[in-house]
């Protein structure tokens, strides 16, 4: 009777131990949600809650804009600085320097 009687208690033992486990998982998870801090749109200026550095209504105009610039480069337009692309493709010098900075597209002028 007394091995049983230790069986249980280790089994109800390890399923403690279990379930401790998971809820410091979940709580952990739940502090880095709440942690999160704001930003401010690098495009945009709103504040906003996310790992990027634009909000969501300007990351589709990122998209955008970094499409065109590709399609544009691997055209056979010359351009000799920042100023002539973004006068050939409309996306603001800010952002030409941004997509740079942030390595999303490479320009060899």
């Amino acid at each position: 009777m007394p091995f049983r009687a230790l069986l249980v208690f280790t089994q109800i033992f390890t399923f403690f131990l279990i379930f401790l486990y998971f809820m410091i998982e979940y709580e952990l998870e739940n502090w880095r949600i709440l942690k999160m801090e704001f930003k401010k749109c690098a495009r945009c200026g709103c504040f906003f809650m996310s790992d990027n550095n634009v909000c969501c209504n300007c990351e589709t105009k990122d998209i955008s804009d970094i499409t065109l610039l590709n399609n544009f480069i691997d055209s056979d337009i010359k351009y000799s600085s920042i100023h002539d692309i973004s006068l050939n493709t409309g996306i603001s010098v800010n952002n030409l320097n941004r997509f740079i900075k942030d390595k999303n597209i490479d320009i060899n002028l």
